[in-house]
């Protein structure tokens, strides 16, 4: 009796030290210091995205294709903004630009996610790394014709 009391004394042990901590899940963020917030103006054959350097703020310009493809509305617009990181199960977790793979767009009460990447020459899949959003470029990947293509924002 004994041994089997001390069995499930070193099981029950050993199971809570091997117990996972509830913050555990943390985003993918760089070993560099935070980059200063994005500025300026950036292109693209689809429209441009103007951020005024307060981290939260963009004015949309974008035309009928970006739109079909993102549900981001026609035209010019002002909203806020966020880059984020998905993290299951909970949700995405908004993250610094340098670590964003996917950029969310709000306006009035409308979310619009758009993913951060570059497509492959096929159009088949897409991929996407730490440090893809520079603070010249933003690539957004849309899917056109059944196919992933990249859109590439260039600060001008």
């Amino acid at each position: 009796m004994k041994r089997v009391i001390c069995f499930l004394a070193c099981i029950a042990l050993l199971m809570t030290g091997c117990k996972q901590p509830d913050h555990y899940n943390y985003p993918v963020l760089p070993d560099t210091p935070e980059p200063a917030p994005l500025t300026g103006t950036f292109v693209s054959e689809h429209g441009s995205l103007t951020f005024n350097g307060d981290a939260k703020s963009v004015i949309v310009d974008i035309d009928e294709v970006f739109s079909q493809a993102t549900g981001v509305p026609v035209g010019e617009f002002e909203g806020e903004y966020i880059f984020f990181q998905a993290l299951p199960p909970h949700g995405h977790v908004d993250v610094r630009y340098d670590a964003g793979y996917g950029f969310d767009v709000f306006v009035n009460d409308d979310t619009y996610s758009m993913d951060i990447g570059y497509a492959s020459e096929d159009g088949k899949t897409g991929s996407v790394y730490l440090g893809i959003v520079e603070e010249n470029k933003i690539p957004i990947m849309i899917r056109l014709d059944d196919k992933f293509t990249t859109v590439l924002f260039e600060k001008k």
